[in-house]
């Protein structure tokens, strides 16, 4: 009874329940993988908090990475909307993100807990499968879409939580950034990352907040976000970087279970 009551006032705040997954394993990968990360990229990048445009400079380098290489095509092909190219890039993304440490730690990590096991077909499932978010709109979606890529529906924008992509539209002019309402610096195996909420407008649409990662790789954001999804939908996951504590929320789109948006809070 206690146990019941116990899910039912973290379900109720919002809070993830925990599970298999209890809040200590969640905090404890959380940092393994931001340790195991090294694709980081934070330190060759300059960013002007106060500036017109928040990324000041990323040094190319930084975008050479594999797994960087592969986002950066994936984020172009969605641009000309080439379904056969789309699909093409997806898999090469799948395929580099998968030859990582981070996502094979990942993989244990969820095989460990009994929630996947065959991590490839579900990351590909539920990132990259399309479905409409509204009959009333018949605009294909995806997680990966929203989340990373970033959408323009109805006179809003939605997602676009993933740093290459917002210093990308921001590099084009088709993205204006108009400052940050929070921040955190994350600090772990001496490695560094950080976590802005930001404002900004994306072809003269506003969005009056969100969140991104500034400096992780891919797979790193990939990985929490998977992780996070199956450990509590639609719930605050606690997460905890060095001694910086804060959530992932992620959100299953009801009619298909697949992921809806995943971003992280502070």
């Amino acid at each position: 009874m206690k146990i019941l009551v116990l899910v039912l006032v973290h379900i109720a705040f919002g809070i993830c329940p925990g599970g298999h997954m209890t809040d200590e394993k969640l905090k404890e990968i959380s940092n393994v993988l931001f340790n195991l990360d090294v694709n980081n990229v934070f330190q060759d990048i300059e960013l002007d908090y106060q500036g017109n445009k928040l990324f000041k400079e990323v040094k190319q380098t930084a975008l050479e990475k594999p797994t960087f290489v592969s986002l950066v095509l994936l984020l172009d092909a969605y641009k000309t909307g080439n379904q056969p190219n789309l699909k093409n890039r997806q898999i090469a993304f799948l395929n580099a993100v998968m030859q990582t440490t981070i996502m094979d730690r990942t993989k244990t990590f969820l095989e460990n807990n009994k929630k996947v096991y065959d991590l490839r077909a579900k990351l590909n499932r539920i990132w990259f499968e399309q479905y409409q978010r509204s009959k009333k709109n018949p605009y294909m979606s995806s997680g990966f879409q929203h989340t990373f890529v970033g959408e323009l529906n109805n006179g809003t924008v939605g997602g676009l939580h993933n740093w290459v992509s917002f210093y990308k539209k921001e590099d084009n002019d088709n993205l204006t950034y108009k400052g940050y309402t929070k921040s955190k610096s994350l600090n772990s195996g001496g490695k560094n990352a950080a976590i802005l909420d930001t404002v900004f407008s994306w072809k003269n649409i506003t969005k009056s907040r969100g969140t991104v990662f500034i400096g992780t790789s891919p797979e790193l954001e990939l990985a929490l976000y998977t992780i996070c999804f199956y450990a509590c939908p639609n719930l605050r996951c606690p997460v905890k970087i060095g001694g910086e504590r804060f959530n992932i929320q992620t959100y299953k789109f009801k009619k298909t279970g697949l992921v809806g948006t995943a971003h992280p809070v502070i």
